[in-house]
């Protein structure tokens, strides 16, 4: 199971200018369902404790990972520095892992 030592710097953020945060909300359901999942089982972790780590029901995950509803924009963020990548890579198609 994945180690959770490390901060997420979220001063990154400050940095964006408008249109470049607003570009965060651009994942489709399905796209984000994938990722995490695909995110999660590779880390060797169950749903209960990527919740845990997120401070969420894990019947949030489940909605998550089947695509019935999307993380807000804080939890994404939470939800990339928990597996160590970007916002991007959790909300687009393009996971590479």
């Amino acid at each position: 199971m994945m180690e959770n030592n490390k901060q997420f710097d979220f001063e990154i953020f400050e940095k964006l200018d408008k249109d470049q945060l607003c570009s965060i909300l651009g994942g489709q359901s399905v796209d984000i369902a994938s990722n995490l999942k695909t995110l999660r089982v590779t880390a060797g972790m169950t749903r209960d404790s990527l919740a845990e780590l997120l401070m969420v029901n894990p019947t949030a995950v489940t909605h998550w990972e089947h695509g019935r509803r999307i993380p807000d924009v804080d939890t994404l963020i939470e939800i990339a520095g928990v597996f160590g990548t970007t916002v991007d890579a959790v909300s687009y198609t393009h996971l590479t892992l």
